[in-house]
């Protein structure tokens, strides 16, 4: 089974219709669990929009925590690094993720906006557990999937799924830019707060030599599955 690992904040409604969009879509039962943040001013209204999903609140925490205690908490061997402002458009997007990964691997549907972009990825149990996160920790919101694309991509464990189709409903221009006068206030909020900058730091800084590090982890991974 699949589960979807949402971290979720000012958007029920949002969340609400992602959710639909995974059920309606899924050839078989799946599993979402949402983060929510008690001091999200509209809290309240999630348990009157989101119906059988888990749902874990605390803080005011970082996403990649929120994405990591999510996958700490889930049974599943598949792990989709889910949001709110996407919508699952491809029938039986379960399946073929699900047939497509390999023990320890990334899968990684479209966003739907141009080949090759694959921001919200599927990593296996044992990737989570050899690398021991299923969102890096180095960052707080941003360049978690490049990041992880790049691992994944080096240690030949990343699968692209051009032909599964999981929608960002973020705006952008022609040449891929988000609309920063489209954004809603969760997305002005993350922006404002100057976390893109400190993410682009430690990307710059040590992303490259931790990613290497991971790569190697990975790779052993890998070989000392396949002598069991």
């Amino acid at each position: 089974m699949i589960s979807i690992l949402a971290p979720s904040r000012g958007r029920p409604e949002m969340a609400a219709k992602m959710v639909e969009s995974a059920h309606k879509t899924a050839h078989g039962k799946i599993r979402i669990a949402f983060y929510l943040a008690k001091d999200d001013p509209k809290f309240g209204e999630y348990k009157k929009h989101l119906k059988g999903v888990e749902v874990s609140d605390g803080p005011d925490i970082a996403t990649t925590l929120a994405w990591n205690m999510l996958a700490e908490a889930c049974p599943n061997d598949l792990m989709l690094l889910g949001s709110d402002d996407i919508i699952f458009e491809t029938q039986d997007w379960d399946k073929l993720m699900l047939e497509a990964a390999k023990p320890i691997s990334v899968v990684a549907p479209s966003d739907g906006f141009e080949k090759g972009s694959h921001p919200h990825y599927a990593a296996t149990r044992k990737w989570v557990e050899t690398l021991g996160y299923l969102a890096p920790p180095l960052f707080y919101h941003f360049y978690v999937d490049t990041f992880t694309q790049a691992v994944a991509t080096q240690a030949n464990v990343f699968i692209p799924m051009d032909n599964v189709v999981v929608r960002h409903l973020k705006k952008r221009d022609k040449k891929g830019k988000t609309i920063e006068s489209e954004m809603d206030d969760t997305a002005l909020r993350i922006r404002k707060t100057g976390i893109w900058h400190r993410d682009n730091y430690a990307a710059k800084k040590v992303g490259r030599q931790l990613a290497h590090m991971e790569v190697l982890k990975v790779r052993q991974a890998c070989e000392s599955l396949s002598q069991e």
